[in-house]
């Protein structure tokens, strides 16, 4: 592949459109075929038939950009954040999960609910063409500092619990078939990262035990990816968000914790990032030098990330190894998923499938059934 199709891997892009795809979006990813799109209820608010549209012209856009450039075609990763609780991007043709501190409360053995709802939950996200949950938070709840941001989207103030009921929502996820992204390591400060940059002062050993979590789910599942909260992390990289920062990425998560996967940063149009004075497209050549793989944007930014990555690659500032590394992690993913391989052949039958979106709402109804007899059962 050429630096550009790598390049274009490497970005998880939001796109236009309610009732499918814009015109001009669609457009775009032919042009730039990104390794990702995610998907917000403003994308989601006509029910299970346009989430499946959406999904599957996103996909038949990608592929074919792919193709025309003379790279294989690579799928994106189809991503939205399906938490439970207020964090619920879709109508009800879809399940909305208890808030993940709903199972810490419950009666029921929280380990075993949360791997059931997740389970079932993963299979109504992949009927529409879900790949990628940008869930569980893996963060505990403790007082003060992140339980002010996070609230009742944290499972309990206990970090071994956490991880334990995070490893069993991957868990449920991934027999699904639906990739999990943890966040947000290590974890966040007061401070709202849409609204301005969390500092976290902590020293090492309260550092070490806020990441806890993380560690336990690593120990027990395999997610396919870390998103990686934008909060300074001082006493590692003081002037640098850890998103950006390779102490954070690199040597803290990768090489000290162990994680494999895919490292994605949250959106890079956040005022904890904008706040710094940083573009964009500086943030994106920044994240993936530090080691992120996958990096969040927007439409109006997707071809200036891609071509500050091109450059950036052109002038040594980051290494075509890293950008290849960060793109060889994507596909990997995307192999243990299903998503690959789709060629001409395939492309052509996924498009004509135009049945699935007549019968998806029975489908979803079928699902939706089952779910919530399970969550009430368990009293959830």
């Amino acid at each position: 592949m050429d630096v550009k199709t790598i390049a274009a891997q490497v970005l998880l892009t939001a796109v236009s459109g309610s009732d499918g795809l814009s015109e001009k979006t669609k457009d775009l990813l032919n042009e730039i075929p990104a390794g990702g799109v995610v998907l917000f209820k403003y994308n989601l608010g006509r029910g299970g038939k346009a989430a499946l549209r959406l999904s599957r012209e996103a996909t038949v856009s990608v592929v074919r950009g792919g193709i025309a450039s003379g790279s294989p075609g690579l799928p994106p990763f189809v991503a939205v954040d399906h938490e439970g609780g207020g964090v619920h991007r879709f109508g009800s043709d879809l399940t909305r999960l208890p808030a993940a501190a709903a199972f810490s409360l419950s009666a029921a053995p929280a380990e075993e609910s949360v791997r059931g709802a997740a389970l079932r939950a993963g299979r109504e996200l992949r009927a529409v063409g879900v790949s990628l949950n940008l869930a569980p938070v893996a963060e505990a709840g403790e007082e003060g500092s992140s339980a002010l941001f996070l609230g009742d989207r944290a499972y309990c103030a206990d970090a071994d619990a956490t991880g334990k009921l995070a490893a069993a929502f991957v868990a449920g996820m991934d027999e699904a078939g639906t990739a999990c992204a943890l966040k947000h390591f290590p974890g966040n400060a007061a401070a709202d990262p849409h609204r301005a940059l969390p500092t976290l002062l902590q020293g090492k050993h309260a550092l070490d035990a806020m990441a806890s979590p993380f560690a336990g789910v690593f120990r027990s599942a395999d997610p396919a990816a870390v998103m990686v909260s934008h909060a300074v992390v001082a006493s590692m990289d003081p002037e640098v968000p850890g998103s950006l920062s390779r102490a954070v990425v690199t040597d803290w998560l990768r090489n000290k914790m162990g994680f494999r996967g895919m490292v994605v940063t949250d959106d890079l149009r956040m005022a904890a990032i904008s706040s710094t004075g940083r573009t964009p497209a500086q943030a994106a050549v920044e994240a993936v030098a530090a080691g992120a793989d996958l990096v969040m944007t927007w439409p109006e930014d997707l071809r200036s990330l891609r071509d500050a990555l091109v450059v950036a690659t052109g002038d040594g500032r980051l290494p075509r190894g890293r950008l290849e590394d960060a793109a060889r992690r994507v596909v990997a993913a995307k192999l243990r998923y299903g998503l690959l391989p789709m060629d001409q052949a395939g492309l052509a039958f996924f498009e004509a499938d135009t049945g699935g979106f007549d019968s998806i709402e029975d489908e979803l109804a079928g699902l939706r059934t089952e779910t919530e007899r399970y969550l009430n059962e368990r009293g959830l």
